[in-house]
């Protein structure tokens, strides 16, 4: 073999040797594209479950929502519905009476509390100088109002009717009504529409 044949020769050899390479490159580069287009559609499902767990909570909470708005009409319209706007205030240990409101406005706190076999009294105050009066007493109970500068009708408070002086100053409203054989009577320097949904609360508490 002369030197022409082997630089032909060897000239194959690294064609050969070329071809290998280049078919190596191919399958490499197969197997990345292969590997890119698995994590692409790995992040495309992680994307989607993502999307859909989203939708199923914006359901639940448009329904939870819808469910939370029928209970707290259902319970106003039950009369319950004025514990879930306000913090429940506990009844007085000393209170001996079998009716007492379950609405006190918030701020509101005991001022003093006084319980006889006639008349059972709470006054509740807050920092403003407004305060809550609610007396339960026997059918003996005397029971007195200003009604000058007043304007005074009659409401229903849970099927009982009730009279209502309000004064025209705003400076005071009364109300009073009875249930059963129990005179119960509400005062307050608050708004009219505030004592009244504190009438509409007092519930037999034994």
């Amino acid at each position: 073999m002369n030197i022409r044949d082997e630089h032909i020769e060897k000239l194959r050899d690294d064609c050969s040797k070329a071809r290998e390479k280049l078919n190596e490159c191919d399958v490499s580069s197969e197997k990345t594209m292969h590997k890119r287009h698995r994590a692409v559609r790995i992040v495309c499902a992680c994307v989607g479950i993502c999307v859909a767990l989203i939708g199923v909570y914006m359901i639940f909470k448009t329904h939870l929502y819808a469910w939370q708005t029928l209970f707290s009409e259902d319970a106003a319209a039950d009369g319950l519905g004025h514990e879930a706007k306000t913090a429940y205030v506990e009844i007085p240990e000393e209170w001996t009476g079998y009716y007492h409101p379950k609405y006190i406005p918030k701020g509101f706190s005991v001022e003093r509390v006084s319980c006889s076999e006639i008349a059972n009294k709470v006054n509740y105050i807050n920092t403003g100088f407004d305060n809550i009066w609610f007396c339960e007493g026997t059918q003996n109970l005397s029971v007195s109002y200003n009604t000058e500068n007043c304007d005074v009708f009659n409401v229903d408070i849970n099927g009982y009717e009730a009279t209502v002086s309000n004064n025209r100053n705003h400076d005071r409203c009364y109300i009073v009504w009875s249930i059963d054989d129990r005179m119960l009577v509400l005062s307050s320097s608050l708004p009219y529409e505030e004592v009244l949904s504190i009438a509409e609360s007092v519930t037999k508490i034994k």
